[in-house]
């Protein structure tokens, strides 16, 4: 919802070249909730989450701002656990 909420306000102040309308809302959110499942299939959230990602901007909905945070938090996750403590 933070992003949703943060993308919603930022073209608030500055209007990107397209208006956010219900297929932008519904790429925020589905890139966001991709996320829940980032342990169990963490190749399949990416995958989701980069095109989101991809479609959003290919949509010329926006260039920057927090639409990419999602994309960034599952790009960490593919991070290698070589030398990491497993419980």
């Amino acid at each position: 919802m933070v992003v949703v909420g943060a993308t919603f306000f930022g073209a608030q102040r500055e209007p990107p070249p397209r208006p956010l309308d219900w297929f932008a809302y519904a790429l925020l959110v589905g890139s966001a909730a991709a996320l829940v499942a980032r342990r169990q299939f963490p190749v399949s959230v990416m995958a989701i989450t980069c095109g989101c990602t991809v479609a959003f901007g290919a949509m010329g909905y926006a260039s920057a701002g927090p639409f990419a945070r999602p994309l960034v938090i599952a790009a960490s996750i593919m991070q290698p656990t070589h030398g990491r403590a497993h419980d």
